[in-house]
């Protein structure tokens, strides 16, 4: 075999480890950024990260997270150190979240203490570095459960800019001795493969019977890259549709002026908005000719 072929069909095999493309999860399309069967690829101090096909939420292993927490094992200077493991994202696939809406994984506690304390284990996720990093406290989890971890993508600065995940202790937190077993599944980006609209308001909620614009904000996902999907707003009252407004919006928040009808008598209107395939939403305003009317 020529050596170009060779060279060529080596790039391709990198790329069937390497590239990956969302797959549908009921309504989801979901990306994985991190599986069990890869334990190798995780740095790991004062603990041990192993494969584990018997304990799993989904797919085939998960990743086990043991440490035996020793306050005389750390390093020199902080004997009762931070027994941690992390993976980097060196990929870009694996580094630009934008395209997503949400990270979610699953991780199953055990210990042999009674409970697990306040502070059971963390999350730092690099946006591009430990000074510009968001950190989690992973306190609802629950000794011998599987606990479901969503976070919206919003509340992580700079997630297009993502280069590791870490996971660690402070052994601050436990009783020397203290063993504990973490199995972490699925960790990945969600994104609506359909359209879908969330968070709908009017501002303001309430106004004078004169007034004439509302603003309405709502999120709309599922929206694909940077285009925009066309969207209607409808006033109604009573079943009665008494004006529309056709928009386009794109995926995240938008806040679309309003034009209300002259002449609308006090009482309360709805607002419908739809956006392309998803079920509407809607949200009342209320319209006073005073602000002594109740």
């Amino acid at each position: 075999m020529r050596p170009y072929v060779v060279w060529v069909l080596a790039l391709a095999l990198a790329g069937c480890v390497w590239a990956q493309e969302p797959v549908r999860e009921g309504e989801m399309e979901k990306l994985v950024l991190a599986a069990g069967a890869r334990p190798e690829v995780w740095s790991v101090a004062e603990a041990t990260m192993a494969s584990s096909p018997e304990m799993r939420k989904t797919g085939e292993a998960s990743l086990h997270f043991h440490i035996d927490v020793d306050y005389f094992a750390g390093e020199a200077k902080y004997p009762i150190g931070w027994p941690r493991a992390s993976v980097p994202f060196d990929q870009p696939w694996q580094q630009d979240w934008s395209a997503f809406d949400t990270l979610r994984l699953w991780v199953h506690s055990d210990t042999s203490r009674d409970a697990l304390p306040s502070t059971p284990l963390g999350m730092i996720i690099y946006t591009p570095d430990k000074a510009h990093s968001f950190n989690y406290n992973m306190g609802e989890l629950r000794k011998g459960e599987w606990v479901r971890i969503e976070i919206p993508l919003t509340r992580i600065a700079n997630h297009d800019q993502v280069t590791r995940i870490q996971f660690a202790i402070s052994e601050s937190d436990y009783r020397h001795g203290d063993v504990l077993d973490f199995h972490i599944d699925d960790i990945c980006l969600l994104r609506y493969a359909e359209p879908h609209l969330s968070d709908c308001r009017a501002l303001p909620r309430v106004g004078y019977s004169d007034l004439r614009t509302v603003k309405v904000a709502f999120r709309a996902l599922g929206i694909p890259g940077d285009g925009e999907t066309p969207a209607t707003l409808s006033l109604k009252s009573g079943g009665d549709q008494l004006a529309s407004l056709q928009v386009g919006v794109s995926r995240g928040t938008n806040t679309v002026p309003f034009e209300l009808r002259e002449g609308l008598s006090d009482g309360v209107y709805e607002i419908v908005v739809q956006v392309g395939t998803a079920p509407p939403a809607a949200v009342q305003i209320r319209l006073v000719s005073s602000p002594w009317a109740q």
